[in-house]
């Protein structure tokens, strides 16, 4: 990729390089730079955790949710995937509102499916929390599936693809669909990550991924602010998408760049 002369990074950052699978790259320019290697003390958590106000509560629960999201999109990015599932629960079976009974089970579920079919399957698993707002039901993506046997259901979906569903799934209903579009559908599976799941959800994983996803290679700079407007003009033949995100509450503005060769 051409570009202007990169900076150093000299513990603080504000220009970070995200290098994916596909090829592309993203580029992430912070108004304010980023300082690295900080660390709170136990005893200042512990009192800001009591003397939090509604408001900090729930810019909490939104922040916890963009770095969930955040995470989940990243690494969905740098893979290839098969298939987008969706697994649901059967009550009479399990205990669909319970999240530390249903998360083991899907975990077992995952065993076998590596241990029978694809010792080398990828995948990323995340809940969804049904409109009654204590049940959930899980989405994923799955990739180096082996020999998992998929059933036609003989339905298709508003895309007009042929709906599948996974015989070897016993805890309730699947459903699958081949993926047709890779970069949609990493962006699509993190609309289940919401504030209400967050909130109902603190303290847990709301994702889990398999140890062989490959992840993205980041590079990290600052630069001085003619630095990171010349560097920003040298890209823009390059430039496929931009937007760029407000953080009012910490006087932070980050501008993406999308960008390929």
């Amino acid at each position: 990729m051409c570009c202007y002369k990169w900076g150093r990074v000299v513990g603080a950052y504000n220009v970070v390089l995200y290098h994916y699978l596909d090829g592309k790259q993203q580029a992430r320019f912070y108004k304010r730079a980023v300082h690295t290697g900080y660390k709170r003390n136990e005893s200042f958590l512990e009192h800001e955790k009591k003397e939090r106000t509604e408001y900090e509560i729930k810019r909490s629960v939104e922040q916890s949710m963009n770095r969930t999201k955040k995470t989940i999109y990243e690494i969905a990015r740098c893979n290839y995937w098969q298939v987008f599932v969706t697994f649901t629960l059967n009550p009479v079976l399990i205990d669909r509102t319970d999240y530390d009974v249903i998360v083991p089970t899907l975990h077992e579920w995952i065993r076998k499916m590596k241990r029978d079919f694809a010792p080398d399957l990828k995948y990323i698993l995340v809940p969804e929390l049904h409109k009654d707002g204590v049940s959930y039901h899980f989405h994923g993506l799955l990739a180096n599936m082996g020999e998992m046997p998929l059933l036609d259901s003989e339905h298709i979906d508003r895309k007009g693809r042929i709906v599948y569903n996974l015989p070897t799934y016993v805890y309730g209903w699947s459903t699958a669909t081949i993926v047709s579009n890779n970069a949609a559908v990493c962006s699509y599976i993190t609309k289940y990550i919401t504030k209400e799941l967050t909130s109902v959800t603190a303290g847990k994983k709301r994702y889990w991924v398999s140890k062989n996803v490959d992840r993205p290679k980041k590079s990290y700079f600052y630069m001085s602010d003619d630095d990171v407007n010349n560097t920003i003009d040298s890209l823009t033949e390059n430039i496929v998408y931009s937007k760029t995100l407000e953080v009012k509450h910490i006087s932070q503005a980050i501008r993406y760049l999308e960008l390929e060769d």
